[in-house]
């Protein structure tokens, strides 16, 4: 029996989804606090969160413990943007927590099923959550490239912009 479930988040390099070079890490230095306070141990591969622009010694900085791979791969939870290229490392009774867009790519999937893994698809959870509450994990991920663009793009206008 695992007392502390471990969570790993891998580096965002190699993704199903060929052409397209992911900039997201799945879980952020401010999220490990709370995450440690619910009795995980968060174990975040050296240079997971270099693209998004969080450093090694952010996530250490808020406890999390810097990892190879190996080790990260197996965690009782793995956490990432897409489905890793590593998830053929993972074993059965295993989690994978992610973007997996499982009817588009059905032979990974597939794949992770037949292997026993637990595929926690976070773009098929339902839009509704509440009556006042509708996000879900694409409408989120939308909505702040949206609002980044806006604000880059007000940087190149000689008005103020109302916010």
């Amino acid at each position: 029996m695992v007392e502390i479930m471990r969570i790993g988040i891998p580096k965002e390099e190699l993704v199903f989804r060929p052409g397209q070079e992911e900039t997201r890490v799945a879980i952020v230095p401010i999220s490990v606090p709370k995450l440690k306070k619910l009795g995980f141990e968060v174990l975040v591969e050296k240079g997971a969160g270099e693209k998004s622009g969080y450093s090694d010694s952010e996530y250490e900085e808020k406890g999390a413990k810097l990892s190879n791979l190996k080790d990260v791969m197996d965690s009782e939870l793995v956490a990432s943007i897409n489905i890793p290229l590593e998830v053929e490392r993972m074993k059965k009774g295993q989690m994978l927590a992610c973007i997996a867009d499982p009817f588009r790519f059905t032979g990974p999937t597939k794949k992770i099923i037949d292997a026993g893994i637990t595929l926690l698809s976070l773009d098929v959870i339902p839009r509704r959550l509440s009556k006042g509450q509708s996000m879900d994990v694409n409408s989120s991920q939308d909505n702040l490239s949206g609002y980044r663009a806006a604000l880059m793009g007000s940087q190149h206008i000689a008005k103020m912009v109302p916010m």
